[in-house]
């Protein structure tokens, strides 16, 4: 049993909750930051909007000094001026005279208006309410004291009064005559910059809900994430969990083990690989099998022939004249042929069946054949038609390329009935040489045509015996043409026999 630990799915499990966790992490952080300088920045253009009266004092005071910015002098002038003009406290009079620098008397009024004890409810804030303006500000009401954070700018955007904080968080209105800024140009402007750590306890409660809604969204997210995660991984290790006990079952020589599919992404297609390869490996298997199979009966044939004739003559039935030492001569020659054949077969699955390779013309060494089988062919009551260039060159190996001709042209002389014919032709298509065998009745079945270069298959088993033939033939000669980068297959022939058509890599002349 996987112990929990190495188990592939706690790993993938963990892997996406993990992935989960930190995207959350990540989504919260942001969204974290995002809140608190967003709720900032409202606060702050909140704050500022409130401002209408105090930049329509101050449109006054710039028409009042023919159209120019007066100088406020020191800072504690500014900020006298604010804390006035945002306590309700400010007059429309003409421009005071602290502003020229000079401070009022003590007792004096400011702005030459009544003294503040003396006003029950200024008149500036009822027209103001009555005016869809807004009331006067009072410092309670703000994120902290709003006269230490404003400043005053020039159309240029030139510093007038006040002083710019270090706090990023800094927002500017434009100031413009009688506040009609969509018809007035703009002849200034208050800037307001955001308190540090000032946060009313309506603040932190809002920022607190956000938070606390955000931790929820969070929670639920992850264990979503963790629901989705087990269906997931079960999905991706249900397949491989088959692939695991069908590799075991293969392992141990259950050729027969397949894999149900599984879709069409990529363990669907290494299932269908697996199933190929347990395919592949129960028919080599069973290839091997009839192999073995075939050659031991091959090979017991001729053993059991010669020990029989041996005993004969061990026993006196039989004397060890001319005709039985012919006889014993000839098995052993087909003995000694089929051992021949099979070290070629073995050869050729080893890899080392073409040793030495030249540049050979195939036209000249089908021809070279032709000419010493003819008599052959005339006995047989074969004749034979040749179309064949002149030059016709591959990179072979010359003995085992005459292996090739040697056996296509004994098939047709131990098959073909005669009177026969055999047609045959060489030509060149696309860096390729086509050679044509084609040969008269009989012809094989049309379902024993595909097991024709199967080893030790024979049509006919009896006559191919009685002919001397092992059934491995066309097997080595498919081996030979495929060694060559060569193909070679097998169909029914116009002229009522079969037709072998091999194709092989043209060399220039």
């Amino acid at each position: 049993m996987i112990k929990l630990e190495n188990s592939l799915t706690l790993r993938i499990f963990t892997a996406i909750a993990a992935t989960a966790i930190l995207m959350i992490g990540v989504m919260a952080l942001t969204a974290t930051l995002s809140i608190r300088k967003g709720f900032a920045t409202h606060l702050l253009r909140t704050e500022l909007s409130r401002m209408a009266p105090l930049r329509k004092t101050l449109a006054e005071v710039y028409a009042q000094n023919d159209g120019v910015w007066p100088s406020f002098g020191p800072p504690e002038i500014w900020t006298e001026f604010l804390m006035e003009e945002l306590s309700g406290r400010g007059n429309k009079v003409p421009l005071p005279p602290f502003m020229s620098g000079q401070r009022p008397p003590p007792n004096e009024p400011p702005h030459g208006g009544p003294m503040p004890d003396q006003v029950g409810v200024d008149p500036r804030s009822t027209d103001a309410i009555a005016q869809n303006e807004f009331p006067p500000i009072d410092e309670s009401t703000l994120s902290g004291p709003p006269h230490a954070r404003l400043v005053l700018y020039d159309a240029d955007g030139t510093l007038i009064a006040g002083a710019r904080s270090d706090n990023e968080l800094f927002e500017r209105s434009p100031i413009c005559l009688d506040n009609a800024c969509d018809t007035q140009p703009v002849i200034g402007y208050l800037g307001l910059s955001a308190p540090i750590n000032a946060i009313t306890a309506t603040d932190q409660f809002f920022l607190s809900r956000q938070y606390f809604s955000l931790g929820v969204t969070a929670l639920v997210a992850l264990i979503l994430s963790g629901l989705v995660a087990f269906p997931v991984t079960r999905r991706i290790l249900e397949p491989i969990k088959s692939l695991e006990t069908g590799a075991k079952r293969l392992a141990n020589g259950a050729y027969d083990s397949r894999i149900p599919p599984h879709g069409d992404d990529e363990l669907g297609q290494l299932i269908s690989h697996y199933n190929v390869l347990a395919e592949t490996l129960e028919r080599k298997t069973q290839a091997e099998r009839t192999w073995i199979s075939n050659t031991s009966h091959e090979l017991q044939t001729p053993i059991a022939v010669l020990g029989a004739q041996i005993e004969a003559i061990q026993d006196g039935i039989r004397q060890p004249d001319e005709k039985t030492l012919s006889e014993m001569h000839a098995t052993l020659a087909r003995l000694s042929q089929l051992v021949s054949d099979l070290k070629i077969l073995s050869f050729a699955n080893e890899g080392e069946l073409i040793t030495h390779t030249q540049r050979l013309n195939l036209a000249d060494l089908i021809s070279e054949h032709l000419t010493t089988l003819q008599p052959l062919f005339e006995r047989s009551g074969i004749s034979v038609e040749t179309s064949l260039p002149e030059a016709a060159y591959i990179e072979g190996d010359p003995h085992r390329m005459s292996q090739v001709i040697e056996n296509i042209l004994q098939n047709t002389l131990r098959y073909t009935d005669a009177p026969g014919r055999l047609k045959l032709s060489l030509h060149s298509e696309k860096d390729r040489l086509i050679c044509l065998f084609e040969d008269s009745a009989p012809a094989p079945e049309a379902e024993q045509i595909p097991h024709l270069f199967d080893r030790f298959y024979r049509a006919e088993s009896s006559r191919a015996r009685a002919l001397g033939g092992s059934g491995l033939g066309l097997s080595i000669t498919q081996a030979i043409v495929v060694a060559h980068n060569g193909t070679i297959h097998a169909e029914t022939s116009g002229l009522g026999g079969l037709r072998i058509v091999i194709t092989l890599p043209e060399l220039s002349s």
